[in-house]
């Protein structure tokens, strides 16, 4: 990047006689960027066995339940969170801003959301709507809370993955983003994945497509329940998880041989009606009359 803005300054100014193929074959080749990784599920087991704070925790399942970037959680406040069926919250991200966006967290997350919330309303905070959903450390939780800070995320996550040997040495402002990179494949890898609904969950400037395509938060929340047992992080919980999606779908199934089922008992219904629809006598008699016309 560097040497191209000095070749372009060069050119700028008609300077001449700069070897520019000496230069790059001196500077050697270009190193291959290093590929990080998504966190598993079992490195986010490790993390939350060896994370004991309550806010820690809740961070923890936020960012792998939701797929947020960090920065979006020094953003956030209680009045963005909507409460969602199947014990789900909608996150509203970046709220009033062209970048917003709607995502969600799973059971597992709200109710470590909740413990923390409990814990801070218990100290004296009242819980405002305009409150931070994370706030940074306090003495007395009735000062005016302030949000947590993106460092402040990056250090808990880091201290979670050294504290669990978990081998994973992104920096630790690239570690967040390793929830992120686990929460993607995890949707788009699921049968019937919309892939244009993922993008959006992600929070993905898609440009044209956002000025057209607009779905509900119906249609997005359809969306994330595909995958949201494969968020879930406790074995126990992922088995509810998936018992519900099955149960979920039998219910569906039910609903369709009920349909079919009505759909046919009507039919058989008009066509029962048709073979024993007769004319009466004089209904023939008029009949006739009309032909001999």
């Amino acid at each position: 990047m560097i040497l191209f803005a000095l070749q372009s300054f060069c050119d700028a100014n008609d300077i001449e006689g700069v070897n520019w193929k000496k230069i790059r074959r001196l500077l050697g080749k270009k190193q291959k960027p290093k590929k990080s990784r998504p966190f598993t599920t079992d490195e986010i087991k490790l993390m939350l066995g060896v994370t004991k704070e309550l806010r820690s925790k809740a961070i923890l399942l936020f960012l792998s339940s939701s797929g947020v970037r960090r920065e979006a959680l020094t953003e956030l406040k209680i009045g963005h969170l909507k409460e969602m069926p199947n014990d789900c919250l909608a996150v509203t991200v970046y709220a009033d801003t062209d970048e917003e966006y709607i995502t969600f967290i799973n059971k597992e997350a709200k109710e470590a959301l909740t413990r923390y919330f409990e814990k801070r309303k218990k100290d004296g905070e009242s819980l405002d709507p305009d409150h931070p959903v994370f706030r940074t450390k306090y003495t007395l939780a009735i000062s005016k809370p302030k949000v947590v800070s993106e460092k402040t995320v990056s250090n808990l996550v880091h201290r979670a993955k050294t504290n669990s040997g978990i081998n994973l040495n992104d920096e630790a402002n690239m570690l967040c983003h390793a929830f992120r990179r686990r929460f993607n494949p995890i949707l788009k890898l699921n049968n019937n994945a919309n892939n244009p609904l993922i993008e959006r969950l992600m929070g993905h400037d898609m440009k044209l497509d956002n000025a057209y395509f607009q779905p509900t938060i119906e249609n997005l929340f359809e969306e994330y329940q595909k995958g949201v047992s494969n968020l879930v992080i406790d074995d126990k919980e992922r088995v509810l998880e998936e018992k519900k999606k099955v149960e979920q779908e039998k219910e569906e199934l039910i609903k369709i041989k009920e349909e079919n089922e009505n759909w046919q008992k009507k039919y058989a219904h008009e066509r029962r009606k048709q073979e024993t629809e007769y004319y009466t006598k004089e209904q023939v008699d008029e009949l006739l009359k009309n032909l001999k016309k």
